[in-house]
């Protein structure tokens, strides 16, 4: 993909045991730019079709603004077995992980702008909901499916997709918060081959890489094509 590569192996909160693997996959994919885990940074890196290697998926804060200044027009396919759509009201943790995709699409005052559309945003894999999340994810007007294989569908057209992976959607994969009854890694794999058949991928994203890296280099590499 004509882009940076952007490695951020250290955790934007206070969790220890979310950045495994992150460090190893990138270098598995090139020859990354390593950043400290500061949302600002990582905006100010993304250009063209950018790779991000992140530790979690508050890296959203970056992306999705980003692509709705850069890139407006583009949908996110989220793959993901949770939709991080809490805000600071919802959330029953209080883990700012779970709450970027609200950030950034204005849920919250997550302090980025321009705030991401989220009717442009297909969730799929998501089996795992708040009660307070799911009221807010029924008003935002987003998609969302817990059959990953009904993501091409929901997509739609042929316009330009960015695919955010949280390695969590894969069922069985080391994560530090697992659901079971999620799709293979090659049933994810597959989804993403037919994503990147029809539309031109804007970017793609990874996050949660606790598990084995090559399973998620695997997965994603049909996006990385020229």
């Amino acid at each position: 993909m004509e882009g940076p590569l952007i490695a951020i192996p250290q955790p934007f909160t206070d969790r220890a045991d979310v950045g495994r693997g992150t460090e190893e996959l990138a270098r598995m994919l090139g020859e990354p730019r390593i950043l400290a885990p500061d949302v600002a940074t990582v905006r100010a890196a993304l250009q063209g079709r950018p790779v991000v290697i992140s530790s979690e998926c508050v890296v959203a804060l970056a992306t999705l603004p980003w692509l709705a200044q850069a890139r407006p027009g583009t949908r996110v396919l989220w793959l993901d077995a949770h939709p991080d759509f809490n805000t600071p009201d919802t959330s029953p943790s209080g883990y700012a992980g779970g709450m970027p995709v609200a950030g950034a699409t204005g849920m919250w005052d997550a302090g980025v702008q321009p705030a991401f559309p989220a009717e442009d945003i297909v969730f799929a894999g998501i089996r795992d909901i708040d009660p307070g999340e799911q009221m807010l994810l029924d008003g935002a007007g987003a998609t969302v499916l817990r059959d990953v294989r009904e993501a091409p569908a929901a997509l739609g057209g042929d316009g330009a997709v960015f695919v955010h992976l949280d390695c969590d959607v894969i069922d069985g994969y080391p994560a530090a918060f697992p659901v079971p009854g999620g799709p293979t890694a090659d049933e994810v794999r597959d989804v993403l081959a037919h994503v990147a058949a029809r539309h031109e991928i804007a970017g793609v994203s990874v996050s949660a890489v606790a598990g084995p890296p090559d399973v998620a280099a695997a997965v994603i590499e049909p996006l990385l094509a020229p």
